[in-house]
């Protein structure tokens, strides 16, 4: 019988112990990913054009100005290195932006 009890408090205890550590770890803020560098192409009379490399080793390519016309995507590092978005950058931005950000990639892989 005091073997049971004895049991039964450690169980209580180590379940006391599990459910503190998980609420420990759902406090813990979000933190957003950190912009490495950004390109900005905003023509008032037209579109809005960003482009922008994050700390996840995320490329994204965003365009519009109004929610009805907005719309983006995103590649990792190594996908945008390959050739993904390429094309959607070199055109709406230019060869020039892509070029600095496929530089830009490459030193952030060196590091």
């Amino acid at each position: 019988m005091i073997l049971y009890e004895l049991l039964s408090a450690i169980g209580i205890v180590y379940l006391g112990f599990l459910i503190w550590k998980w609420l420990k770890k759902s406090k813990q803020q979000y933190q957003a990913p950190i912009v490495i560098r950004e390109w900005i192409l905003d023509d008032p009379e037209g579109e809005l054009y960003v482009a922008s490399i994050t700390s996840d080793q995320k490329v994204w390519s965003a365009c519009g100005r109004y929610a009805m016309s907005s719309g983006s995507t995103s590649t990792t590092w190594s996908g945008f290195l390959a050739g993904d978005l390429n094309e959607l950058v070199r055109t709406t931005m230019g060869q020039k932006v892509l070029d600095e950000m496929i530089e830009c990639l490459k030193q952030q892989n060196l590091k």
